[in-house]
């Protein structure tokens, strides 16, 4: 018969089942955590819409807390999904940088009537390297991008 064995004895002992658990477990948030960094293929598109939904009470706050001109020029860095860019976009333009590839296909097709209107344009950049004239914004946003630049 198996002698029981509490749970703190069973995390505490170096067990070989937990110590594969948490391997595996570190695996998954390091590969989540670079996909949140720079997502693409299927599951990066998964990450980018779940980071939309995940910022949406943000970026849904925000434009109250600040004054945005009618025809100001803002940059997004780091506008992934940019389900939010459209509320920025009174009568002025956003710009949009990203270092994600895949995440700048998703942005143009989401923003598609908007560029096509010329209120929205997406580039891909770093925020390191911005890919505009110096001066030009009136406002830039960043949100929850900053601790991955």
């Amino acid at each position: 018969m198996l002698a029981e064995i509490n749970s703190a004895e069973l995390i505490c002992s170096g067990h070989p089942k937990i110590e594969v658990f948490k391997e595996q477990f570190m695996s998954f948030i390091e590969k989540f955590v670079k996909q949140c960094r720079n997502p693409s293929g299927l599951v990066g598109k998964f990450v980018a819409r779940a980071m939309n939904v995940g910022h949406a009470r943000m970026t849904n706050w925000a434009p109250g807390h600040i004054s945005i001109g009618s025809d100001a020029k803002i940059l997004d860095i780091g506008c992934g999904g940019v389900k939010a860019l459209a509320k920025y976009t009174p009568k002025g333009k956003v710009c949009g940088i990203d270092s994600s590839v895949d995440m700048i296909q998703l942005s143009m097709k989401v923003n598609k009537h908007l560029i096509k209107k010329g209120l929205v344009e997406i580039k891909l950049g770093a925020v390191s390297s911005l890919p505009f004239a110096d001066n030009i914004f009136d406002l830039a946003t960043a949100f929850e991008t900053y601790y991955f630049w």
